[in-house]
Order: C-alpha cells, then structure tokens, then sequence
C-alpha cells in the first residue's frame, strides 16, 4: 500500500512540478495588469479597457524564419448578451483601429471561412472555432459561445529571447525567437471576452496544429477552467485507481 500511493505522489509531483518548464509555447497570450488564478488557470483582468498581446515564437529557428501561420483569435462573449469590441493595433505593427460587432461581421465557416482585408471579422452563434485541420479548439470551459474570430497573419522570427509568460515562469527570458503582436481592446455592453489565439506550424512533412494555453478573461473576471489541468487530474486518478483495484481485488 505504501509503494502504491508513493508511486501516485511522485506521479502528480512530475507532471504538477515538471510541466510548466517544459518548453516555451509555440502560441501565447499575454495581457498586461492580469492575475493568474491558480485554482482554475485563468488570467483575469477587471477591465474593459486592456492591451492584449499575442506571441509566436519556436526554440530551432533562425531570424527571419517564419514561426507559426495564418493565427486567429477568437473573442468568445456571452450568448444572451449584443455590444461591441473595438480593435487598435499597437506599434511596431500599423495603428489600425476598428470596431467589431455582430452586424457588420461575416458569417463564420470554419475552416473555410475568407478573410479578404486586415479588418475583417467573422462572429458565430454558440460554436467552438476550429483549427486549420478542421479539429476544434479546447473549449477552455467557455465553448460552444457566441465568438468573434479576427485573422492576425504569420508570425516572423523577428526578436530574440522572446519571454514566456507562463505563470510559474515570472516572464523569463528565452533562447526562443519570434514576433509579439500588440492590440489594445476596449469592450462595450458584454459582460466578459474570453480570447484564445490559434494555428499551426509547417514542418517538413505535416503541420502541428498550435493554440495558446491557459484562459484569458477580460471585464467582470469570470474564471474559466484551462482543460489540461482536468485531462492531468483524470489520468493521475485512473492510475492510482487501477494500482489500487489490482491491490485490493
């Protein structure tokens, strides 16, 4: 009995302890001002009124190497609510500045949806976006929404030691290069945005599909469980269960 529940404490202490370094996200999220809520894993910021930053970056890749491609956000607000989300791009990029609403927005299609110009925008009605493989996005605790999806473009190997903004990293410096792309986001007449950013990778025979971890909340600071922790937690009960079935039956 002591052998087993000691094999299921040094389980939970490698993936507990062990996973957060694992390596740099290919896709992150970073929004200045919040606070990481460790109990569900959610960045959380009280505000309407807030810069959004997305990072792309890879470890093996050399200055002006492109990064990850074709990256999306999605803006997930509530389903029974109608407001708005203005959009300001923030230096290096151009200051393009527009205001996404339901009405003026495309409809989403998946994966086959066309973005023709820099402010274009799809909204859907309760559905989980997808990635350029068709697959859904994990749904953070939040999908099936109401989304705004806005297209960002590719990301170049443009600065080096790109930091990560995972929560037990303290924004560290990295040997990773890669490019951040800076909005600043104001939100009218929801009462929350959920943003995950996503795509892939090309690699020499296939693409890896990529999305940012963790949730990221603005406005009335809702906590939205990120879905590893559960699928970590589930796996980590299945084997000590199995271990301790086997010892007792």
């Amino acid at each position: 009995m002591k052998k087993i529940l000691f094999l299921c404490a040094i389980y939970f202490i490698f993936f507990w302890g062990i996973r957060p370094g694992l390596a740099v996200p290919n896709l992150q999220i970073y929004i200045p001002g919040a606070t990481y809520d460790s109990k569900t894993e959610t960045w959380v910021i009280n505000s309407y009124d807030y810069d959004l930053w997305v990072i792309g970056s890879a470890n093996k890749v050399n200055e002006g190497d492109l990064v990850v491609q074709d990256v999306k956000i999605a803006l997930a607000v509530p389903n029974d609510e109608d407001g708005s989300i203005k959009l300001k791009w923030l230096p290096p990029n151009v200051g393009m500045e527009f205001t996404m609403t339901e009405n003026n927005a495309i409809p989403y299609s998946g994966i086959s949806t066309s973005y023709s110009d820099d402010n274009t925008y799809s909204f859907a009605n309760n559905l989980t976006p997808l990635k350029g493989n068709g697959d859904e996005i994990p749904r953070h605790g939040v999908f099936p929404s109401d989304f705004y999806e806005y297209y960002i473009g590719d990301f170049i190997a443009k600065e080096e030691s790109i930091k990560d903004y995972s929560p037990d990293s303290n924004d560290s410096d990295t040997n990773a290069w890669g490019e951040v792309k800076k909005m600043h986001i104001n939100v009218s007449g929801y009462s929350w945005v959920d943003i995950v950013a996503y795509d892939h990778i090309e690699g020499k025979n296939h693409a890896k599909y990529v999305f940012s971890p963790f949730s990221h909340d603005g406005g009335s600071g809702v906590s939205i469980p990120e879905p590893t922790t559960y699928l970590l937690m589930g796996s980590g009960v299945l084997f000590c269960g199995l271990f301790l079935r086997r010892r007792f039956v």
